[in-house]
């Protein structure tokens, strides 16, 4: 039999840091000329600042710019956007789609342009990213996102795995008219024999339970691939041990948990599990890890505000784009894969999702964690509300909503206290649950929701 051959002939990140920062510091050059020429917003923002092309030579000139805010960006979409030039090839003027994305504070999605040009250096991204996360051309890889009401960033999905060369199967699951239900779901995966199952964790994870319940057979099934929300170690073991019940070889299972969002057009990916998350295009996107209040860069393993700039695009162009997130960078080469670029080292955690807790802001995710290691819990969710709901000067009360089998409730409630309070100092009410779906019902929305702040609506 012929060997099949590598996913990509060449790779970037087998590259020493010098010839990588030179990639990326002619792809950054060519990209602020063009905003000088055919961009709205930046091109009012260098007049504002009185800055000319010869400023910016080299990555570290992007300093020289302000940080652009969600605030920005959404407040006039169309200004980030690149006019076609007469210059300009088919494929970089061509609009291939929009997608839009839901980390609104309105609700409103916003659309983000991507060219043809774009589109496929997102395809050469996702062959890299499969190189890392040990996606191949033999894989049957179950698309498990769901089809949402506007297009999204998990549309690319599909076309992701087939600029692989690897087969995809979409149940096209949707909380619209056109659903498949979770017995649908664990059918086609089993009929199809998948070997990777990728989507948001909290579903995939919901789907791993079913097929237990039904007997299905897994065996097939070598890699999970999750996004969209964070999958602490517990949960993972949890998947892992589900998967070999249902067959998965323990020799060749891997879970594995990746960050992605809109303006990246991907996402990032371990090379093994918890071991850091690769950033498989540095030379379509350069990351910059800054301090959250002066927006000075910071050293590699110190945490920060997590901001963007695009190298190569045609449609929406993003200069020191501030995403929302909080995370630490490596730049050192990977210690599992050899890999040079930019890995995100450490959890990351959405600003957005901070909670002020008693006084304090408190990160949600270290309660996940905590939760996470408990067994016997189904499903969970995290509420803050008030110890005196209907008293404003009351202290802030933090309530676990869990579902466990009836046998095991008295265990769950007394290692869920221990857990939580050890990892947190804090002390939480914990209520049961009637049914798993009273939480998170996959069969009518496709991520869950963990944390829930009642405060605001006790006001």
């Amino acid at each position: 039999m012929r060997e099949i051959p590598p996913v990509t002939s060449t790779d970037l990140l087998s590259r020493n840091q010098e010839e990588l920062r030179d990639v990326q510091n002619r792809r950054f050059r060519h990209q602020i000329a063009l905003c000088f020429r055919t961009h709205p917003y930046y091109q009012e923002l260098f007049r504002r600042l009185k800055l000319i092309p010869k400023d910016f030579q080299t990555l570290e000139d992007v300093q020289k710019l302000p940080v652009t805010t969600k605030k920005d960006y959404l407040s006039d979409p169309e200004a980030f956007r690149l006019t076609g030039l007469p210059e300009f090839l088919p494929q970089e003027r061509t609009l291939w789609d929009v997608h839009y994305t839901t980390g609104t504070t309105t609700g409103i999605p916003a659309p983000f342009f991507n060219t043809t040009h774009d589109f496929f250096s997102c395809l050469e991204a996702f062959k890299r990213l499969a190189g890392i996360v040990g996606m191949t051309a033999q894989d049957t890889v179950i698309n498990l996102y769901p089809l949402p009401p506007f297009p999204h960033l998990s549309s690319r999905f599909p076309s992701g795995v087939m600029a692989v060369g690897a087969s995809v199967v979409s149940p096209l699951m949707s909380g619209l008219e056109f659903n498949r239900n979770l017995d649908e779901v664990v059918w086609m995966i089993e009929q199809q024999k998948g070997t990777v199952l990728g989507g948001i964790g909290s579903y995939v994870r919901r789907v791993i339970m079913r097929a237990e319940e039904l007997g299905a057979d897994f065996s097939q099934v070598r890699l999970v691939l999750v996004a969209g929300e964070p999958c602490p170690r517990g949960t993972r073991e949890e998947m892992r041990q589900r998967l070999l019940r249902l067959g998965a070889s323990k020799h060749h299972l891997a879970i594995k948990s990746s960050l992605g969002f809109t303006e990246m057009q991907g996402s990032t990916g371990e090379c093994v599990e918890l071991g850091g998350s690769h950033h498989p295009a540095p030379d379509q996107i350069h990351f910059e890890v800054l301090d959250e209040q002066r927006h000075l860069p910071l050293p590699d393993g110190m945490p920060g505000l997590l901001t963007i700039t695009h190298l190569d695009r045609r449609g929406t162009v993003l200069l020191r784009f501030a995403i929302g997130d909080l995370t630490a960078i490596s730049h050192e080469v990977c210690p599992h894969c050899r890999r040079q670029g930019p890995r995100l080292v450490t959890n990351t955690v959405r600003t957005f999702e901070l909670v002020k807790f008693n006084g304090a802001l408190l990160n949600p995710d270290a309660l996940k964690e905590a939760i996470a290691t408990v067994e016997g819990i189904e499903e969970y969710q995290i509420v803050f509300t008030r110890q005196q709901r209907d008293d404003l000067s009351s202290p802030d009360a933090l309530l676990v909503r869990v579902a466990a089998q009836p046998g095991e409730q008295e265990r769950v409630r007394r290692e869920l206290g221990e857990t939580v309070t050890g990892a947190t100092s804090m002390h939480p009410s914990i209520e049961f649950v009637q049914s798993l779906n009273d939480i998170f019902d996959p069969n009518q929305t496709f991520k869950s929701t963990r944390v829930v702040d009642l405060r605001a609506k006790e006001t």
